[in-house]
């Protein structure tokens, strides 16, 4: 007990018993770190007083039970980690004190850290993750004068935790809570609660300085209480699901209503929430808001040093052009901007955090640039931009940029102007919806690294548009995504392999004039991945001359074109399925000989139209090969009936007159043989019977 860990500096000149135990259980000591890793110690941690004493100190708890009760002092470093990494063992763990720089508990398995323990005043930077079923579960989180603080809970890792946050900068929780207690007393500068799952019996205390906001995003808040010091404060946000804020109780602050709580509950006609007692209300409540005007025609300026407060407003529409820098965490948070009018709009968010909650609004720009550069950094980022003459861009390339955003933007008049969006880096543009209407191209990029998945649970909706291009070459892109476009050209190309592919899920709804290509391509650029899966596609062409959907398959890539009549593959509609072997797409091919890198005795698979292009799993096999020449008269009256005006039905008929011509060839020829055989019997027994009448037996001796 209260044993002094002592390092290389400290060696010579404390020959004592801690000295001697410093030895058997710091595994390793090098440039001002001690390294502590239980499984390779001689002695168990549990029940033990930990000091540390040099500036990096790393804990490494890998055995059941193996830090059970440890007590740990890091006062005297600038920097711990701490990583439970089996179940129970960090159960019961205490932090007694934290370094001064920055403190990281990891405890990802079940039931890791049951019941720990953090004392953590005066540490700049506290980063706590709890990721498996019961983690975190009966936790104690004390901090303050910390300048950031972050914490995560996945799934249900945290039941029962309590957290106190007082006289912190900038606090962060996101992910799900079970019976549990927020109580922020002191938030100097940004305070974002977000349910990523489930808030059952939560109790939310907001921070009572009027000149924060009590940032609250509910996706499932089935059992939530807030506490706000005023209406004022309080920016409570629900997402679109029904039972999004369903549970949420919010109750009102003494000076504004006798009134002592309200419920929330989803409106069906009006598609939002609404209060049930309109006297304690805080969507009737209107902020009051800073006006900021441009002083100049070349308007460049920063929000630094308070100078947007929250809600504030930059109006910059009689400028020629605007430069905003947000260099800084919550800078612009909360920030509404007007573009300039016939001008240029450029926004860099450097630092984390720096544009939350950014509403862009602009009417007849010239180009638009938005770059979210830092993690967070614009989180529900709100674009509003109508005719857009020539650019506009905007890049998410930071961890978990641009989540839960809305763009809509409108071409010009001449609909010549392109769009373009990337995200990259995880979880960038989650669960976001994007609207173009009338420009002329309009691309989606979405990239990350082999663990990393962006762009999915997106909503794209794209009309009067010439081309629309996506690219998906990250784990998961574009997954449960929905596609609802009107265009002349589609180009969707995902990369990936068998272990990590994206574009699974979706929904494609297109009304398209030319063509379509969908394209999946493995790592090695030459062999199809397992893209597609579970894809719900249904096409109509937009002419009315060209009414014809025809597919053109080929190894990674399945091209549709409207036209007159088709040459390979036609049908009202096609049902479609990817394979993890050769070909990613197969069709219903009327004629085998029509293609011409087909042999027409080869077998192909027969598919009968649909009313929408599906396509499934590998495992589920929808259609089967079967030559060619064996479909049946049934089947080719089922096919005439779903023949939509009358080509396919001509082209069946004509089919059917040349079976029946080639079955009349065959009778014929069939007879014309037997005739033969006959005639030929017939011969050869009339000479038989003539050599016999001709023979006469010689007379006995």
């Amino acid at each position: 007990k209260n044993w002094s860990w002592i390092d290389q500096n400290t060696a010579s000149s404390k020959m004592t018993l801690g000295l001697l135990f410093s030895i058997v259980i710091v595994n390793s000591i090098v440039s001002n770190a001690q390294i502590y890793r239980e499984s390779t110690s001689m002695v168990s941690f549990s029940g033990l007083d930990v000091e540390c004493t040099s500036s990096n100190c790393a804990i490494y708890c890998d055995t059941d039970d193996g830090c059970d009760s440890l007590t740990i002092n890091a006062s005297k470093s600038d920097f711990l980690e701490l990583y439970c990494s089996t179940s129970s063992s960090c159960n019961g763990l205490n932090i007694a004190a934290g370094p001064s720089q920055k403190l990281t508990v990891s405890c990802e398995p079940s039931n890791s850290c049951d019941s720990i323990r953090v004392d953590s005043p005066h540490t700049a930077h506290i980063d706590i993750s709890c990721g498996g079923f019961g983690s975190c579960s009966q936790a104690f989180f004390n901090v303050a004068f910390a300048t950031q603080v972050d914490v995560y809970c996945g799934g249900l890792a945290c039941f029962f935790p309590r957290f106190n946050v007082d006289y912190v900068h900038r606090f962060s929780f996101s992910g799900t809570l079970q019976t549990s207690e927020i109580n922020a007393t002191r938030v100097l500068e940004s305070f974002n609660v977000e349910c990523l799952g489930m808030f059952n019996d939560v109790a939310l205390y907001c921070p009572i300085a009027d000149n924060v906001l009590c940032n609250v995003y509910c996706n499932g808040c089935i059992d939530l209480v807030l506490y706000p010091s005023s209406f004022d404060q309080l920016d409570l946000q629900c997402s679109a699901r029904e039972l999004a804020c369903d549970g949420v109780t919010v109750h009102c602050p003494e000076d504004t209503t006798t009134a002592s709580s309200t419920d929330l509950r989803y409106n069906q006609l009006e598609g939002s929430f609404r209060c049930e007692n309109e006297r304690c209300c805080p969507y009737n409540m209107r902020r009051n808001t800073t006006n900021i005007y441009c002083a100049s025609d070349e308007c460049a300026m920063t929000c630094a040093n308070g100078a947007c407060p929250i809600k504030s407003v930059l109006n910059a529409s009689n400028a020629t052009s605007l430069s905003l820098q947000c260099n800084t965490e919550a800078e612009c948070e909360h920030l509404s901007l007007i573009c300039p009018e016939n001008g240029v709009c450029d926004i860099l968010c450097e630092a984390p955090y720096s544009c939350q909650y950014l509403d862009i609004s602009a009417s007849n720009i010239t180009s638009m640039n938005v770059l979210c550069n830092g993690d967070y950094s614009c989180l529900k980022l709100q674009i509003d931009a109508a005719a857009i003459a020539e650019t506009a861009t905007v890049s998410c390339l930071a961890s978990f940029t641009c989540q839960h955003s809305t763009m809509t933007m409108i071409g010009g008049l001449s609909s010549q102007s392109d769009i373009s969006i990337t995200a990259t880096r995880n979880q960038t543009l989650l669960s976001s919806a994007l609207e173009v209407h009338g420009v002329n191209q309009f691309n989606i990029h979405c990239f990350g690294l082999s663990y990393q998945s962006v762009c999915q649970d997106m909503r794209i909706t794209v009309d009067e548009t010439n081309h629309v291009t996506g690219v998906c070459d990250a784990p998961n892109c574009f997954d449960a995504a929905v596609w609802n476009l009107s265009v002349q050209d589609f180009d969707l190309v995902c990369h990936g392999d068998k272990q990590a592919s994206g574009c699974n899920a979706m929904t494609i709804e297109t009304v398209f004039e030319h063509s379509i290509s969908l394209q999946s391509v493995a790592a090695d650029n030459t062999t199809a991945s397992s893209s597609f899966e579970q894809t719900s596609i249904a096409l109509s062409c937009s002419s009315d001359i060209h009414r014809h959907y025809c597919a053109h398959p080929d190894r990674n890539t399945v091209t549709f074109t409207c036209a007159e009549q088709c040459s390979y593959c036609e049908s009202t509609a096609f049902e479609l399925r990817t394979t993890r072997a050769q070909n990613l797409f197969t069709c219903a091919i009327d004629d085998p000989a029509a293609d011409p890198t087909e042999s027409p005795t080869t077998p192909k698979l027969i598919v009968t139209p649909k009313t929408s292009i599906t396509s499934t799993s590998a495992t589920d096999i929808l259609v089967s090969y079967i030559d060619a020449t064996t479909i049946s008269s049934t089947e080719q009256e089922s096919n005439q009936e779903t023949s939509a005006d009358g080509s396919c039905d001509r082209q069946l008929t004509s089919r059917a007159l040349d079976i029946a011509m080639g079955v009349v060839i065959g009778i014929a020829v069939s007879w014309c043989c037997m005739c033969c055989y006959l005639v030929v019997q017939t011969t050869k027994r009339q000479r038989k019977a003539s050599r016999i009448r001709a023979y006469t037996p010689p007379g006995p001796p």
